[in-house]
Formats: C-alpha cells, sequence, structure tokens
C-alpha cells in the first residue's frame, strides 16, 4: 500500500462456529493504526479437542485495542471479555442496550465454567465485575464514532435478544470511504420481537466487504431438516407417557420451547397437567427478564409461560431428576446447555441415557464435536462416556432445525444481494469446514466475478481497501 492511503488489517482466530473473535486495524493515511475487537468468544467443545488451552489466552495485545465491539451475547462471541479486562484492556465495550441488559448473565454463566473447569482460572472475579463498568449500551440505528474517522453503526438482527449486525465506516478527508459490515450470527425474524428492515441508507451503497456467518450455509430454508416435527415428538412421547428432555441454550431456545409447548396447551395438543421444569440459573434468570423487563418485546409475547410450569433450582436437580424418573408419569423438562456438553442439561441426561422411557429432543444445531452430536450418533444399545461415566443407550433422539436461531443459505442470500446491495467482497466465517465451503461455492454461483467472496481461516491477514479485499497474507498470530 502507499503511505497515504486508507485501509484496514483483519485477523481473528475461530476456525468453526464457537470461538468468534476478529481484529480489524484499520490504517490512515495520517499513519493512525486504532484496533478495534470484535466479539471475544469461548471455545467450546470436548476438552480432548484443546479448546480449554484456547480459552487461556487471547492472541492480541489487549492494551493496544482501542475499543470492542459485540454482536451478541452467546458465549461463543462474549465468553472471553473477563480475559480481556485481565490482560490489560481498559477502554469501552459497545454493544446494543438490550444485549446490555442482558450481559451479565451469559458473563457470570462463563466465569462459574471457567472456574469449574481448571485449578486455576485465567482470568478473576475482579476483571468480571471491571468488565461491567466497561460496558456501553448503544440503541439500534444510532452512529457512534469511537474514535476520529471511526463510524459505528448497530443494525437489528433477529438472531437473540439484543443481536446485531456491525456496521464500521472507515473515512478520511477525500478518500473513499470502507465500509465493513460483520453480521454476527444472523436471523431474518424473531419470535419475540418484530425485526427491523436496514435503514436505507445503509443499502445505497454496497460494502466493501461483509463478514458472514455459515451456520446452515449448506441448505434452503425449505429443506426436511427445517419441517417442524416437535410438536407431533413430544405429543406422541407424552401419550407413551415418556419423559421429555430438550437440552436448549439458555437465551432465546429456552423462551421459545415454553411459548410453543404453551401453544400446545392452548390447542389442546398437550395436557395442562403434564409438568413443565425448567433447569439452569442462567435460563431461569432470563427467563425472568423476558416476562418482566423491557428488552423490545412483543408485548403479546410478554405472556409466553405454559401452564404448571416449575422452575429447578441448581440445589434441586438431583432430587427432581430422581422425583421423575422414578414415577411413572410423563414430564417435560428443558434445560441448557442446547448442545448437551455443559450445564444443567447433563444431570438431566446422564440419569436418563439409558431409559427407554425417555426421549431427548435437540432443537437445534449441535456442532460436530459437543456431547450433544456424540449422543445423537449413538446408536441404540452402544455405549458412550457422559458425565464421567459409561452409559449404554436407549433414550430414543430426536434432532430438529425448526426453532434454529440462524438464516439458512437462501435467506443468507437475500441479506447479502438485496438488502446489503451485493458487497465488493465476502469473507465467509462462522460455520463447519465443509459447509463453509459449500457456502463460498453457493456464493460463487449466485454473485457475479467482480464480488471476491473467501473462506475464511484464521492462518491468514486479510487487507481491506474502498474496493472490498485486495490481499490475503500469511497472519502472525498465532491460536495460543
Amino acid at each position: 500500500m502507499k503511505p497515504d492511503d486508507l485501509y484496514a488489517h483483519l485477523y481473528g482466530r475461530h476456525n468453526g462456529v464457537t470461538g468468534t473473535s476478529f481484529l480489524l486495524s484499520s490504517h490512515f493515511p495520517d499513519k493512525r493504526n486504532i484496533r478495534c475487537l470484535i466479539d471475544c468468544g469461548n471455545f467450546q467443545g470436548n476438552d480432548n479437542n484443546g479448546y480449554l488451552d484456547l480459552n487461556d489466552v487471547i492472541p492480541f495485545d489487549a492494551k493496544k485495542i482501542d475499543f470492542v465491539l459485540i454482536t451478541h451475547n452467546h458465549i461463543d462471541h462474549i465468553g472471553l471479555l473477563p480475559l480481556l479486562i485481565h490482560q490489560g484492556y481498559k477502554g469501552p465495550i459497545y454493544l446494543s442496550k438490550p444485549g446490555y441488559s442482558l450481559i451479565d448473565i451469559p458473563i457470570n454463566e462463563a466465569w462459574k465454567v471457567n472456574c469449574k473447569n481448571k485449578a486455576y482460572p485465567s482470568y478473576t472475579r475482579e476483571d468480571v465485575e471491571q468488565l461491567f463498568k466497561q460496558l456501553i449500551g448503544i440503541s439500534f440505528n444510532q452512529k457512534i464514532f469511537p474514535k476520529k474517522n471511526v463510524e459505528v453503526t448497530f443494525l437489528p438482527n433477529g438472531h437473540i435478544v439484543g443481536a446485531s449486525l456491525i456496521e464500521i465506516k472507515l473515512s478520511y478527508d477525500n478518500k473513499e470511504s470502507i465500509k465493513i459490515l460483520f453480521t454476527g450470527d444472523y436471523n431474518n425474524k424473531n419470535l419475540f420481537f418484530d425485526v427491523e428492515e436496514l435503514p436505507i441508507e445503509h443499502r445505497e451503497s454496497p460494502y466493501s466487504l461483509v463478514v458472514c456467518e455459515s451456520t446452515y450455509g449448506d441448505v434452503d430454508s425449505t429443506s426436511s431438516r427445517f419441517k417442524p416435527v416437535l410438536f407431533d415428538a413430544i405429543k406422541n412421547a407424552i401419550e407413551q407417557k415418556k419423559k421429555v428432555i430438550i437440552p436448549t441454550f439458555a437465551m432465546g431456545r429456552t423462551q421459545e420451547i415454553l411459548y410453543f409447548i404453551k401453544v400446545m396447551q392452548d390447542k389442546g395438543l398437550l395436557s395442562k397437567e403434564i409438568p413443565i421444569w425448567q433447569g439452569g440459573t442462567s435460563a431461569r434468570e432470563i427467563t425472568n427478564r423476558f416476562h418482566y423487563d423491557s428488552l423490545g418485546l412483543r408485548s403479546e409475547m410478554k405472556n409466553f409461560l405454559p401452564k404448571n410450569f416449575h422452575f429447578v433450582s441448581s440445589k434441586e436437580i438431583n432430587s427432581i431428576c430422581k422425583t421423575l424418573l422414578d414415577n411413572d408419569e410423563p414430564s417435560i423438562i428443558i434445560s441448557p446447555s442446547g448442545m448437551a456438553s455443559y450445564g444443567a442439561i447433563k444431570s438431566f441426561i446422564s440419569k436418563a441415557i439409558n431409559r427407554e422411557d425417555v426421549l431427548i429432543a435437540f432443537p437445534g444445531h449441535c456442532t460436530a464435536d459437543s456431547k450433544g452430536s456424540e449422543l445423537i450418533n449413538t446408536p441404540k444399545g452402544s455405549n458412550i462416556s457422559y458425565g464421567g461415566d459409561i452409559h449404554t443407550r436407549y433414550c430414543d433422539i430426536i434432532v430438529s432445525g425448526e426453532v434454529s436461531a440462524h438464516a439458512k443459505r437462501d435467506e443468507l442470500l437475500y441479506l447479502l444481494k438485496e438488502e446489503l446491495c451485493s458487497p465488493k467482497s465476502i469473507l465467509v466465517n462462522h460455520g463447519e469446514q465443509d459447509v463453509r465451503e459449500k457456502f463460498v461455492e453457493y456464493l460463487r454461483e449466485n454473485f457475479s466475478l467482480n464480488t471476491i467472496i473467501e473462506n475464511f481461516s484464521p492462518d491468514y491477514g486479510y487487507e481491506i481497501t474502498f474496493n472490498g479485499l485486495s490481499k490475503i497474507f500469511l497472519s502472525k498470530f498465532q491460536l495460543f
């Protein structure tokens, strides 16, 4: 690049669907270098894959970062924020106002997991408390200027309450501005709130780069994978006097499943006498805030709790498990985590794997290295290690994508081509490796040759100019 050029370098450390974290280093003609971190997530998965080591260090110099932007409050996007504080970051952390109202719950949960998994936690409780002091809530569509020549806008996103598309605009005197958009985890709809269209000013000119997720980048929204099956599966299991266990994410998915059960009750598809149990401290607090707090939810969705609904405290889990499994009456248990790798759900599943009178219903995506995926792929009558013990699986298991919080490839294509005016370049991230590869090919088939489309890798850095991706080079950053 010429000394007086305006350009940016983008680096990241994730190579799948967890641990999302990007470093954007913006270079201005006056020699200023402004560094911004977009998300700072935990790596999640089986311990034998080395994920705990990845969560011990952030490979960017925290003291040189100018500001942080958060797309949404899932642990794989925010879980390492306290570690960033521990490593010396003292600047602002911006996120949407609804996200700001909820972020204490997952951060506190991440702290508990960190303490449980390690003899010596990688950060302290003081770091968590300091993190909360550095958070700043921003209204959707409000422009902020965290640094000179840098404009940031949080745009509406249906993934979960508080989720954002983040636009970063780099400008300098008579230079052409660089517009970059991070989708985070994206969805074009949400059961609890209306997803506004992007304001026209954000659609008038194409982005230099869009960093786009690809969780379902290999399948259209019309696929049978998203066919509604939960109603019938739950109804049939209850009629057979089975226990139904539903692993869910604490934020969003848990509340949607509760609403679906309420609908079943209202339609007479499920008796209101069937007890509904919800485990998980974080899920309980989020459910309460959905019910009582002002989070931009539609007023009619405040009443989403089914009849005969009960919370299960951490102290009650073992006794409730025993009570439910020792009797012959049907019941429904909803509990985090959604991929069954950690959280309160482990207590329920570990006691139910070997029972024929149990249905485990996964209502969303499980990564290939998660315990949920291992459970799904373990044939009946085969052994599985779970919760520290060896079990023989006799329970029924189903998987449904009907309440997925991620857009599918045709919906992502609409976002990119229609709402974002066909960006000059697209960098595909946040998906399993084979899915990302398929999504890249899909996009190349649907865009002209003038659009640069690449598969993100943490092994490389990406140079961005007004015209899009201009260079890809080996990154000096290491994961460890």
